[in-house]
């Protein structure tokens, strides 16, 4: 069963090839299709984990349709050396920003102030990791001080949406306001999802789409965090400026400045559970889909799927397969090294001490990277746990200290993809079959 989940993950990844989304919109007639288009020139900016594979692609099956792209790929990502001497290069870092974000920030901007006109459509490849892979920080904010609110935040257990607010806010060229600075250029988003409900203005923090939160929300999401007094000084002068109408708000919905944006998401966490679930009936099975869209704590959101496929599996003369995607989050409290898929697949084991049967989960990201761990996340059955047990392993401390990526090393567990060219969240399966 390890070895199906496995295949089924790999393959489902399949089914979000930049390629084939592109063909399936827009078809062959690029110009009859592209909204917005005046006639003027196109510059594609393809930004995020799936950088390289959606520059490849538009310029494959659009190669007439410009002159030169830029692409804002991972500094390690080795896809982007297939990318032709058409596409201007920019390494950034993630989860966190460093120096090479900030060059690469600094890059994409001048490339787009340079090279579009009000004729012309900046069109947006955009995928998720573009938050942290080129940043340019809203005036009077270093670099080390934006990062160090994003940090906080995100070690608070915030979720995408209260982290890319912060992300927008602190930014000059993210939420909406990349659009508003080639305007009256047109922009249009097409977006690999890795957020709940699709949200444009979430993925990437939506450089070329109206933002619909304020400072407002910014200061009630750090206050619930309890992070209004602990933020950076430069951070905080300036959300404080922003909420006394010092500082410009995010672009809007219905400004001027937006008129000539669009945006559409080409994929998303369904797109791929859709296509694991067609896989998984070739294989004979009956898969049922519990969530694409989970998410909160992990270890929570692990021991409320264990309970469930317990309960499924209690009311099944045979076995159970379910799947479900998403994202969840880990509040960072310990210093170990891991991520949520593993946290929430030990969390989901712990659940199942005493149950009567066979059992085999999976949970990973579609980035081939989960938190700080070397992995995408893992697969563990019952008696890759039994044996850790017998080994001496202890997951509850290993929780509690957030090191999950220790269990995984030393169980041999883990679920290595390297980086995967695409990003719309992660991926569960979960096997499960009571004795009789």
């Amino acid at each position: 069963m390890k070895e199906l989940f496995r295949r089924v993950f790999l393959e489902s990844l399949e089914a979000l090839s930049p390629k084939e989304l592109f063909r399936n919109l827009l078809g062959e007639d690029l110009r009859s299709v592209l909204p917005l288009f005046v006639g003027g020139r196109v510059h594609p900016l393809a930004w995020g984990k799936g950088a390289s594979e959606m520059a490849l692609a538009w310029e494959s099956l659009y190669p007439d349709s410009f002159n030169e792209g830029c692409a804002v790929v991972l500094k390690d990502d080795p896809r982007a050396e297939a990318l032709s001497p058409r596409w201007r290069v920019c390494r950034g870092n993630h989860p966190l920003p460093d120096g090479s974000s900030l060059k690469a920030g600094l890059e994409l901007f001048r490339w787009v102030r340079e090279r579009v006109e009000r004729d012309d459509l900046l069109l947006l490849l955009m995928s998720g990791g573009a938050s942290a892979l080129a940043v340019l920080p809203a005036e009077g904010i270093t670099l080390e001080e934006k990062v160090g609110a994003v940090e906080a935040l995100m070690r608070s257990g915030a979720s995408i949406g209260e982290l890319n607010t912060l992300r927008r806010h602190l930014s000059s060229i993210k939420g909406g306001r990349l659009a508003k600075a080639v305007y009256p250029a047109s922009t249009l988003t097409l977006a690999l999802s890795d957020v709940s409900g699709g949200r444009l203005e979430d993925i990437g923090s939506g450089p070329g789409v109206p933002d619909g939160t304020t400072f407002f929300d910014l200061e009630r999401i750090l206050r619930r965090r309890d992070l209004w007094e602990r933020v950076p000084p430069g951070v905080a002068r300036y959300i404080r400026q922003g909420l006394e109408g010092l500082r410009e708000e995010t672009p809007k919905e219905g400004s001027l400045e937006m008129s000539r944006q669009r945006g559409m998401v080409l994929a998303d966490t369904s797109t791929a559970l859709s296509r694991a679930e067609l896989l998984f009936r070739r294989e004979g099975f009956d898969p049922e889909t519990l969530s694409a869209d989970d998410g909160g704590e992990a270890r929570e959101v692990g021991r409320l799927y264990a309970q469930r496929v317990k309960d499924l599996a209690n009311h099944s003369s045979g076995t159970v397969l379910a799947l479900a995607g998403g994202e969840t989050t880990v509040t960072v409290k310990g210093r170990g090294k891991g991520g949520r898929n593993l946290e929430l697949l030990l969390s989901m084991a712990m659940e199942m001490e005493g149950f009567s049967g066979s059992w085999t989960f999976l949970s990973a990201g579609t980035d081939g990277r989960d938190g700080t761990s070397s992995f995408a996340g893992g697969i563990l059955d019952e008696a890759g746990w039994r044996r850790a047990k017998e080994r001496g392993a202890n997951p509850r401390a290993l929780l509690d200290e957030n090191d999950s990526h220790a269990f995984f090393v030393e169980g041999g567990c883990g679920l290595t993809t390297g980086p995967t060219g695409t990003n719309v969240r992660d991926l569960r399966f979960f096997w499960v079959r009571r004795d009789q």
